[in-house]
């Protein structure tokens, strides 16, 4: 069951969504809770990195949480929920609390770990089934968290190991040397991307000898990120994102290759951002909503920003309970 706490309900209406949410056994921060709200339709959008249409790209998505780069999510205060947009067509809940990820040792910058602790929250759109089983059936998922997450997240975990991982990808395991111009090609009428995302037989990898230097040097070359924030873009930090996804998807390979290529969906990520603002996703309501409740501790005097805090291992506050 959900461990989400809620405000009282205030319509009936309200309180027969909450107690359907509350039934079904859904947690956002459980992955494995998905396949009971969620189906290949579900929507979610992240403005910082993109939209994810279905459960099972949903699921991928949050798995770079608890994968090879960052740590699972740490709940550090119970979240506060809202449900004062709900109709009687539609149950709509808005949730915020604070959480904490840390980016791995031999993935972060000087093998020295980032403890990032945030705010962050989100509005989930779903529809009453009638169903016992299965109560709920969630048709959008938007996240909010502060704009400075990502860039703070991706730049802990910004290194040269990092970088030889995700050319490790484009040149081993995607087999795609680039400047040969051994392409990545897919197309959604053949269902299917070319022969270089074929596995090889033996499971081998080829070695391109003097090529992986050449290619670190080259993703090193690009921005981190556009504009300080987002990551949807011809960037290092979405070559790094979609080089996390490549190792278990090859659906992913074009978009960590530095060629602007489609994949199995006619879609090029890592292409050009979008540029989406919180604005853009949210209501101004949803968005004074989401700041109304900062971390629930003391911040360091220098500080001036209450929703998200990075520090050094071993140097993280205290909780307050």
């Amino acid at each position: 069951m959900s461990q989400l706490i809620p405000l009282p309900c205030n319509t009936p209406v309200e309180c027969f969504c909450l107690n359907s949410w509350l039934s079904s056994g859904f947690d956002p921060s459980d992955v494995s809770s998905y396949a009971r709200v969620m189906d290949n339709k579900t929507l979610q959008r992240y403005h910082l990195t993109g939209e994810w249409v279905g459960i099972d790209a949903i699921t991928e998505y949050l798995s770079a949480y608890g994968g090879d780069f960052a740590s699972n999510l740490e709940r550090l205060s119970m979240p506060t929920i809202n449900m004062s947009q709900t109709t009687n067509e539609e149950c709509v809940l808005w949730n915020i609390g604070a959480a904490r990820v840390y980016s791995k040792p031999e993935f972060s910058t000087n093998n020295e770990p980032k403890y990032i602790d945030f705010m962050g929250g989100g509005a989930f759109r779903f529809k009453i089934t009638g169903d016992p089983e299965r109560p709920i059936y969630l048709t959008n998922w938007d996240i909010w968290v502060p704009d400075e997450f990502i860039p703070a997240l991706f730049g802990a975990i910004d290194s040269d190991a990092t970088a030889e991982f995700v050319c490790d990808e484009i040149l081993n395991f995607c087999n795609n040397s680039s400047d040969d111009s051994e392409s990545i090609s897919c197309s959604s009428k053949s269902k299917k991307c070319t022969r270089s995302l074929k596995k090889k037989k033996g499971g081998k990898k080829k070695k391109y000898k003097g090529k992986m230097a050449k290619c670190i040097s080259r993703l090193k070359s690009l921005p981190a990120n556009d504009d300080g924030f987002w990551i949807d873009g011809d960037s290092r930090h979405c070559r790094i994102l979609h080089g996390f996804y490549a190792r278990t998807n090859q659906e992913h390979c074009p978009h960590v290759t530095f060629e602007k290529e489609l994949d199995v969906h006619d879609k090029c990520k890592c292409c050009e951002s979008k540029k989406l603002r919180a604005e853009d996703v949210f209501s101004a309501e949803q968005l004074e909503f989401f700041k109304s409740t900062v971390l629930p501790y003391e911040l360091p005097s220098e500080s001036s920003n209450p929703y998200i805090q990075v520090y050094s291992d071993g140097s993280q506050p205290m909780i307050l309970n």
